[in-house]
């Protein structure tokens, strides 16, 4: 039987074990770099943060020192230093030593991170502090001018309360001051220690953001409704987040870097998760489809590297080739390869796994052979059975078990021609029609050569 040749190939269990086995290290693998880039990342972002502490540190150094210069100048004019502004002077002293220690070891301890943040914590504590005293300094300076410009410098005890009273407001004043200032930093370094959990972009991005708004509060009442409708619920999301992180994140992180290469591999585009137990199930499902999906695609590229690898053994060579896919969405890809003389053998593989190996001769248009192509055709079918045997025989040596088969008989209404403008050409191929011209003249003059003897 040699007409159009249908066959159904699966690969061997044992080629099916190793498939299993290389995409199983080609995962540990992916998942060893996925994990040693993370690592990178966070490295970086840690390097990264160091630095930036390390640059707001030497500001809030040199701005501590313009605002020590400025008590120093009111302290020479007769203006008593407040004690605050003394500690605040002691305590970003030894903040600064810190920050000196720690800076040459951004790179190399870890731990550098956490003592450049308490320094420069310390050091915003005392900038403020020494802005509160300068404030301080510089209001009873212009009040006590003021009083000796408006007595003419004598002495008048008839507005001893309104000093006292105006010295209690600007005290008042300046305890809330001092108050909304702890606030504000209590809310930064809650904001600065939230930061440094394993946050979503998303959630880094609404830090960033209260934190700009935290700033533009000016009064303790502000401040106290801002905490609580604010910043209060996002520091909520915040730690449920990190605990989820916690929880299941290492095993989120490595089913959706998974996910992600076997929807690459199969052609499909990869859904957006974001972190949820939820999520996690989903994702689990999502894998084992895909998986199945891409051992089953790499099972049919075996069976058709199988395929060409067998022809070309055969001496079969690759004249040329073509994908199409239909209006219904039905794939097929054939491949050309060379059998006589303006022949060649039709090797297509269907979306459904079968391959249809038939013989064609090469035609340069589209077009139904002559009824002595025809007949010639069909003896190329008879020739081609024995041959399609030994394939055979060659896949099932390379892993492959025929499943189902459908063997036509050579029938004249199998003949065909094939044209080749359809077609890839990786090599050129004479006409059948020419090969068939040149067959009936040789035929002709060996008649006449008969005759003339």
């Amino acid at each position: 039987m040699s007409g159009p040749k249908c066959s159904n190939y699966e690969t061997s269990e044992e080629q099916k074990r190793k498939e299993r086995e290389r995409l199983k290290k080609e995962e540990e693998e992916r998942e060893r770099k996925r994990i040693e880039e993370e690592k990178r990342k966070k490295e970086e972002q840690r390097i990264a943060t160091a630095k930036r502490l390390a640059e707001e540190i030497s500001s809030l150094e040199v701005e501590a020192d313009g605002l020590s210069a400025e008590i120093d100048k009111y302290a020479a004019v007769g203006e008593t230093k407040p004690q605050s502004a003394v500690d605040a002077l002691a305590a970003i002293s030894k903040a600064r030593s810190k920050a000196s220690l720690a800076r040459p070891k951004i790179k190399c301890d870890k731990n550098s991170n956490t003592v450049l943040l308490d320094a420069r914590n310390e050091l915003k504590e005392g900038v403020d502090v020494l802005k509160n005293a300068l404030e301080l300094m510089q209001e009873s300076f212009e009040e006590t001018n003021r009083e000796r410009i408006n007595s003419g410098f004598a002495v008048s005890f008839d507005n001893i309360g309104e000093r006292n009273t105006s010295a209690e407001k600007r005290e008042d004043a300046s305890s809330e001051k001092e108050a909304l200032a702890e606030m504000r930093r209590d809310l930064n370094e809650e904001l600065d220690s939230l930061e440094n959990m394993d946050l979503s972009d998303e959630l880094i991005q609404k830090i960033t953001s209260i934190k700009r708004r935290g700033e533009q509060v000016s009064s303790l009442e502000q401040m106290k409704t801002f905490l609580a409708i604010s910043v209060q619920p996002l520091e909520k999301e915040c730690r449920e987040y990190a605990s989820l992180v916690k929880e299941i994140g290492d095993t989120f992180n490595r089913l959706r870097a998974k996910y992600e290469f076997l929807a690459k591999e199969v052609g499909v585009a990869p859904k957006t998760f974001t972190l949820s137990r939820g999520a996690v199930k989903t994702l689990s499902a999502e894998v084992d489809k895909l998986e199945k999906a891409v051992l089953a695609k790499r099972e049919q590229e075996y069976i058709e590297r199988s395929v060409n690898e067998a022809m070309e053994e055969m001496n079969y060579r690759t004249v040329g080739s073509r994908s199409v896919e239909k209006r219904n969405g039905d794939k097929y890809r054939s491949v050309l390869y060379s059998f006589s003389r303006g022949t060649v053998v039709n090797v297509t593989y269907s979306s459904d796994g079968s391959i249809t190996m038939e013989i064609g001769g090469v035609s340069s248009e589209e077009r139904a052979p002559s009824p002595e192509e025809q007949a010639h055709l069909v003896q190329e079918m008879k020739d081609f059975c024995a041959q399609h045997k030994e394939i055979q025989e060659e896949l099932q040596k390379k892993g492959l078990v025929l499943t189902a088969h459908k063997y036509l008989e050579e029938d004249i209404k199998y003949a065909k021609l094939i044209d080749k403008s359809k077609y890839d050409m990786v090599e050129s191929v004479e006409e059948y029609s020419e090969v068939i011209r040149e067959q009936h003249q040789n035929t002709k003059s060996k008649t006449r050569h008969v005759e003339e003897v």
